[in-house]
């Protein structure tokens, strides 16, 4: 497995740096020695990286260590199987959200505050819908996914599923504010937040660990986002974008609201599939899917988003599903310009 591993990653970083060559051609490594004014300017950004990359293993990648001092080592792979669906669930949202970095980047830099607000906004509600779907579904088709796949034995590691679904929620519903956070340059303050919230963590699972067991871990996980992603993120987010505390609340409260309605119809309608049963659990995951999206693009997002959405997918779409002649841009009110 090592191996494997490791060779899959070898065509990953030559294929990096093919298209890194490939886009910027006129790049070039030069041997000249920096000075200290740019030394100091680079490792200014990077070190603070650096940091939230470390505080990051704080928050998730300790856990199994505090299971097995204080809970058991057998009890490792039960929470490992909570653990593997909230690190799936992280990596899907950033992918999806991630790309939006150069694009306030740009606009920062260009002091563009009105459309860097506007594509935040529109991205808050992106992100929002889709964790909604996701830390909705973990926690519907968790239980019967969990005894098809391991058997009714780790059907305890559910509890802790939904605990760590719901952390995870709290920090990716608002991924866009982290992503406008490292394009103003106020990372420093997103890696204090991160490690704050890895180390609150840490204490609270070492506390919790020992009468409640890999529940009690997942807690502390849940309680170190609380304290960060709900009371400290959104001041720092409002701060970072220019954007009224109240009017972000609004933004992200608005489409958490609609989209929690959704999910849930959604789930009802799709009831008939909650069974240990792998055809079930796809068909019915799969029709929840697609109905809330569907409902979703009328309910969460203002018909100038709507047609911004669909114009991703135009290629895809029937022609009169779409609008011709480009793409809206959206203001703050979610009207078009």
């Amino acid at each position: 497995m090592a191996w494997i591993t490791l060779l899959a990653s070898l065509p990953v970083m030559a294929l990096q740096f093919f298209y890194a060559r490939r886009e910027a051609s006129w790049a070039r490594l030069e041997r000249a020695t920096l000075d200290r004014k740019k030394m100091r300017s680079l490792f200014s950004y990077s070190v603070f990286t650096a940091i939230s990359n470390m505080a990051n293993t704080l928050r998730f990648s300790l856990d199994a260590l505090v299971v097995t001092v204080f809970v058991g080592l057998a009890a490792v792979t039960h929470y490992k199987v909570a653990a593997v669906f909230s690190r799936y669930y992280i990596g899907i949202v950033i992918a999806l959200m991630w790309p939006i970095q150069p694009v306030l980047s740009r606009l920062y830099g260009q002091g563009d505050r009105q459309k860097l607000q506007n594509l935040f906004s529109f991205a808050t509600k992106i992100s929002t819908c889709i964790s909604v779907l996701i830390c909705f579904g973990l926690i519907a088709w968790g239980k019967p996914f969990i005894i098809r796949w391991m058997g009714p034995a780790y059907t305890d590691a559910y509890l802790p599923l939904i605990l760590l679904s719901l952390a995870v929620f709290l920090d990716v519903c608002q991924s866009p504010s982290i992503v406008l956070l490292n394009s103003t340059f106020h990372h420093r303050s997103y890696a204090y937040m991160n490690l704050a919230e890895g180390l609150i963590n840490l204490v609270a699972s070492l506390l919790l660990a020992r009468p409640l067991g890999i529940v009690g871990v997942a807690l502390g996980t849940l309680i170190g986002a609380f304290f960060i992603r709900v009371l400290v993120q959104p001041w720092q987010t409002s701060k970072a974008s220019g954007i009224a505390l109240g009017a972000y609340m609004k933004v992200l409260g608005g489409a958490l609201a609609r989209s929690a309605i959704l999910i849930g119809a959604s789930i009802v309608l799709a009831a008939w599939g909650l069974k240990p049963n792998y055809p079930y659990i796809v068909a019915s995951a799969g029709f929840a899917a697609a109905v809330y999206l569907a409902a979703s693009l009328w309910v969460v997002f203002s018909q100038a988003e709507r047609k911004q959405l669909l114009s991703m997918f135009a290629k895809w779409l029937p022609k009169q599903w779409t609008e011709p002649g480009g793409v809206p841009v959206v203001d703050g009110e979610g009207t078009s310009t």
